[in-house]
């Protein structure tokens, strides 16, 4: 099918064609006849100048014949000035030339007249013919100085048939200038057809592209009102019918697309709707974070003072340590002071028992002094009973450990103390037994019994010995346990420090979780009014979605 921009093509270029083919046809024939009325006009004054010649020939005759020839001369150069006119304008006539347009020669204007056509050429050439023998005629009539009627009579009668025949050509132009207006009349006439045919065509093609349009128009009255289920109803393959397809497409694809709109925004309300849920409570919920957020910085800064407080006592939990690794580690020191003194103590009764071994066989003679030294012995039996006991409360305060430190300590006291006590009996002693070197023969039976209580003693020293050497052992463990227990208790000091350092930070960390709880509640409610607004925005969006046809 041919498209609308080819019709219109054709239309505006057959309309331009055809006016200038007649522009161009009228521009040929007005130049062809251009000329037609000179030549029409110089043929018809060639057959006035035939009578006038004859007229003026009859008059010369007449003149001659009266026998008044004053004027013959004259009325020659006349004659024979016509005859010139004449001949001169036959011949431009029949094979162009300049012709002159007025009678007189001397100050008449010349004109071009083109070459005679067929069949009026062969008519001008008759004409020449009946010329060449009429002007001879005329020649010999004039050159006579006689009247000829004979010869006149000749003139009278080919007269008329040269103007007979020069009628003839002039008809014959004639008709050739109206055979071009004729041809320019039928070339107008096929042109005015043309340019009807093609003025229906253009109407024809016009009526289509109105119709066409119409059906756009009704299409697009139809889709402005929101009918996307319009067709345009435009057929062809031309411009129109493809604009017709490709609206038809596009009404069906904005008709699936609103549809996917409309779904899209019944969806969005939904969302919008529960969206404004969420961020209710999602409001309360930051409300609900931010108050525990807070409560919660509150107990972590109480919590961190808490732990400042437990890392003070820690400290002098710590300090109080290492005072009592010091006091342990002086206790040690006492403790071996002791057992350096039990074991010398141990040495001496194991020679004072051997002593009183040899001591017993050289007193036999003592047994008086006996009684004096039983009452010491007496003495020496409760210190050293004395000191059994202290040995005891020395081994239940060790046991004790670290409630028993500073008891221990008195008893060590106590026992240096026994000692020298024991130190001053045995001075005591001495001096009896110095008294009673006179009186050895009592001290015999007390000797053996001295012996047999150093013996004792030493026994007990033995045993002293080995429970300072028990309680030495105890109190290193003790001590060693003290000292790990004060470095346990500086590691728990340190690690509470790291503890509270850690509180501060998590307090503080939750007083910008606290912080950013509130900035979220605030941000919650603008979300929330957003969300109210989104869903409003949504129900408009439906109702406008609702003057849509689909």
């Amino acid at each position: 099918m041919i498209s609308i921009k080819t019709k219109l093509t054709i239309t505006a270029l057959g309309a331009f064609f055809i006016v200038l083919i007649m522009f161009i046809e009228t521009w040929w024939i007005t130049g062809m006849q251009k000329n037609d009325g000179l030549v029409i006009n110089l043929a018809g004054r060639q057959r006035m100048l035939t009578q006038k010649m004859t007229k003026e020939t009859l008059f010369y005759n007449s003149m001659l014949k009266s026998g008044n020839t004053n004027d013959l001369t004259k009325l020659r150069d006349q004659v024979h000035g016509t005859m010139k006119i004449f001949d001169i304008t036959l011949s431009a006539l029949k094979n162009s030339g300049d012709a002159p347009t007025t009678l007189n020669l001397s100050t008449s204007p010349f004109r071009f007249c083109p070459k005679a056509s067929e069949p009026a050429y062969s008519q001008l050439e008759k004409v020449s013919q009946i010329w060449q023998k009429f002007s001879s005629q005329i020649e010999k009539n004039l050159s006579s100085k006689k009247f000829d009627q004979v010869s006149l009579d000749w003139v009278m009668q080919q007269n008329m048939r040269l103007l007979k025949e020069m009628n003839k050509a002039v008809g014959m132009m004639q008709k050739q200038s109206e055979s071009k207006i004729t041809l320019l009349l039928w070339l107008q006439l096929g042109g005015i057809i043309t340019a009807v045919v093609f003025a229906v065509f253009s109407m024809f093609t016009i009526k289509i592209i109105l119709n066409k349009l119409n059906c756009i128009t009704r299409f697009a009255r139809k889709l402005g009102s929101g009918d996307l289920t319009a067709q345009s109803t435009i057929q062809g393959n031309d411009e129109l019918g493809i604009i017709g397809n490709e609206l038809d497409q596009m009404a069906e694809k904005l008709k699936d697309m609103f549809s996917e709109i409309s779904q899209t925004a019944i969806h969005l309300e939904s969302s919008s709707t529960e969206f404004s849920h969420i961020a209710r409570e999602l409001s309360e919920k930051l409300g609900q974070i931010s108050n525990n957020s807070s409560q919660v910085s509150k107990a972590a800064n109480e919590t961190s003072k808490n732990m400042l407080s437990v890392a003070a006592a820690m400290e002098e939990i710590s300090s109080n340590t290492s005072n009592m690794a010091s006091s342990a580690d002086h206790i040690t020191t006492s403790i071996n002071d002791v057992s350096l003194h039990v074991d010398k103590a141990k040495s001496i009764t194991l020679k004072a028992v051997n002593e009183s071994k040899s001591t017993s066989e050289q007193v036999l003679d003592l047994k008086k002094a006996a009684s004096e030294i039983g009452s010491v012995t007496d003495d020496i039996i409760d210190i050293s009973e004395q000191t059994n006991l202290l040995a005891l409360n020395a081994t239940i305060e060790a046991a004790r450990a670290g409630d028993a430190g500073k008891g221990f300590a008195v008893v060590a006291n106590e026992v240096k103390l026994l000692a020298s006590q024991t130190g001053e009996a045995t001075d005591h002693i001495r001096n009896r037994v110095k008294k009673i070197q006179d009186v050895t023969n009592n001290t015999a039976k007390q000797i053996q019994q001295v012996s047999s209580v150093v013996e004792d003693i030493n026994s007990i020293v033995s045993l002293i010995s080995d429970a300072t050497k028990q309680e030495a052992s105890s109190v290193k463990d003790i001590t060693s346990n003290v000292v790990q227990s004060s470095q346990a208790v500086s590691e728990v000091n340190e690690k509470i420090n790291m503890s509270s350092y850690a509180i501060k930070s998590t307090a503080s960390d939750i007083s910008d979780i606290n912080i950013a709880a509130n900035d979220l509640f605030a941000k919650s409610s603008d979300v929330k009014q957003h969300a109210s607004e989104l869903k409003g925005q949504a129900d408009h969006l439906n109702k406008m979605l609702s003057n849509f046809k689909v």
